[in-house]
């Protein structure tokens, strides 16, 4: 059997008793059917860790007819493919996401931990009304609830939980203006407004002002909340 057609069905897995007896042979005296053998596995590697089919169809369909037309060996074209899926492994790795990505990947609401869902005065039901929309992912109920409160009563920690729900609902510049508010008060929900107001930020491309608000979050002594998301945020967006 031809030493390249040794070497497709070794990569393949479906090389005879006889057929493997041969490819030993071979590897143990050919320095060059080593190299072959060598570049075909670098590329089967490579290859099974990339995700698009159409590039593996690709690389396919290039040994098939470079073996049919017989004008270069295929390890060389190989090494070139493997340079090439290097430079492209590298350029993917290296290429900057964005910041609707890295705001997908850090952002969820703050969850509620201060109102349960439970009945009395009206008062206490409307707030109810707000964190049950709010915990059942329905923000914009949410918001018109917590709208509702507020119409009547100065509550900061209920603008908190708005501010969330704006920007679930993809209205960052309003939640920006509370959260800008609010990071003018010491309370114990400061290091939250932090990051929530990092994440507004993020979602409207101020990225100084993101990175301002993670370094100031990073500094809060006795607190672990978010640092090391923020640390991690941070050094993505340096």
């Amino acid at each position: 059997m031809k030493p390249q057609d040794l070497i497709s069905k070794y990569i393949q897995g479906t090389l005879t008793i006889e057929e493997q007896q041969e490819f030993d042979t071979l590897l143990s005296v050919d320095q060059n059917f080593r190299d072959e053998v060598l570049f075909h596995t670098n590329l089967k590697k490579v290859v099974e860790h990339k995700d698009d089919d159409d590039f593996r169809h690709l690389l396919s369909d290039l040994e098939y007819n470079v073996k049919k037309k017989n004008k270069l060996k295929w390890w060389s074209i190989a090494a070139s493919i493997l340079v090439l899926l290097g430079t492209i492994y590298f350029w993917d790795t290296k290429k900057p996401v964005s910041n609707e990505e890295l705001f997908a990947t850090y952002f969820e609401p703050y969850r509620n931990i201060l109102q349960p869902v439970v009945r009395g005065n009206d008062h206490k039901n409307k707030i109810s009304v707000a964190f049950n929309a709010y915990e059942n992912g329905n923000f914009k109920k949410a918001l018109d609830a917590f709208n509702t409160v507020l119409e009547t009563e100065e509550n900061d920690t209920l603008q908190f939980y708005k501010a969330n729900a704006l920007l679930k609902l993809n209205e960052a510049e309003k939640a920006i203006v509370i959260l800008e508010e609010r990071d003018k008060i010491e309370n114990s929900f400061s290091e939250k407004n932090h990051w929530y107001l990092t994440m507004a930020y993020l979602k409207v491309g101020q990225l100084n002002k993101a990175k301002e608000q993670l370094e100031l979050l990073i500094k809060i002594p006795d607190s672990e909340y978010k640092k090391e998301e923020a640390k991690e945020l941070l050094k993505k967006l340096n």
